[in-house]
């Protein structure tokens, strides 16, 4: 069902006045309404002038620009209950890198993976970003993962009567290896996976692509049990880009510790017995 939102002539005048610095004070002065849809933006007038989604290329252009804006500022922030809506929306954003031209992703993606023990992600890897390289022959993705080492989670002595994260981020480290050794020839030049273990655990957690769009996921505790229980993907996320000062600030601090952790306080999981 479509939502509609009655617009300000202000609130319209402002947002075409970012986007587009030419005179529109006279379509803006005779705005009434604006109906999103899935069909994008329909603005209508005063009744003299009927609607101007039929006024030309020009006009179509600008609703059609208007409504880009709008979608990007209303995704902002987006906020997901768990790890399967975000990793929903991660896939859509990558397949979206490789279907529309105009984003000017030249057919690679770039995924950097900031995680405790990918207990929630590897599937996500392993069988979604292998099933879009088969559905995007053209497709070029590479992929930098950092989990937390097994022994430095075995060391904290964590509740493991739910998720025993020591032993999941050991097996998760043979599953990379073994994921990484067995690909097929035809696909080493589309598809690189670079995984190394960290010796921390991360207040944040989560997807970032291209630089562009932030999953962020919470890490949390519950101390009911005689021992800390670790929370990690049962936790909610949220979708971060550009459009927005908060945004860019986010991406910019997970990109600063993902390449810490990568460059200057791992280990490769290949260089683990």
């Amino acid at each position: 069902m479509s939502n509609i939102y009655v617009v300000a002539p202000s609130l319209v005048t402002l947002i075409l006045g970012i986007i587009y610095r030419k005179p529109v004070s006279e379509l803006i002065s005779r705005l009434v309404r604006a109906k999103i849809s899935t069909n994008g933006v329909e603005v209508e007038t005063h009744k003299q002038l009927g609607k101007l989604t039929h006024q030309g290329k020009e006009m179509t252009f600008i609703l059609k620009q208007i409504s880009k804006n709008i979608e990007e500022i209303a995704n902002h922030e987006k906020p997901f209950t768990d790890y399967i809506e975000a990793l929903q929306d991660t896939e859509k954003r990558i397949r979206e890198c490789f279907n529309d031209d105009k984003l000017n992703c030249t057919n690679h993606v770039d995924i950097k993976i900031l995680a405790v023990s990918m207990t929630f992600s590897w599937n996500f890897v392993a069988g979604k970003v292998t099933k879009i390289l088969k559905d995007y022959v053209n497709a070029h993705i590479n992929i930098e993962i950092l989990l937390v080492d097994s022994d430095y989670l075995e060391s904290l002595q964590l509740e493991s009567y739910d998720i025993n994260w020591a032993a999941e981020s050991r097996q998760r480290v043979t599953q990379i290896k073994n994921f990484i050794n067995g690909l097929p020839d035809n696909w080493r030049d589309r598809f690189s996976i670079s995984a190394r273990v960290y010796r921390n655990i991360p207040h944040w957690h989560g997807f970032l692509v291209n630089g562009e769009h932030l999953f962020l996921g919470r890490t949390d505790w519950d101390f009911s049990t005689n021992k800390p229980k670790l929370s990690v993907g049962q936790n909610k996320y949220r979708y971060f880009n550009r459009t927005a000062v908060a945004g860019s600030e986010r991406i910019d601090l997970f990109s600063d510790w993902h390449k810490y952790y990568f460059e200057f306080a791992s280990k490769s999981i290949h260089d683990i017995n």
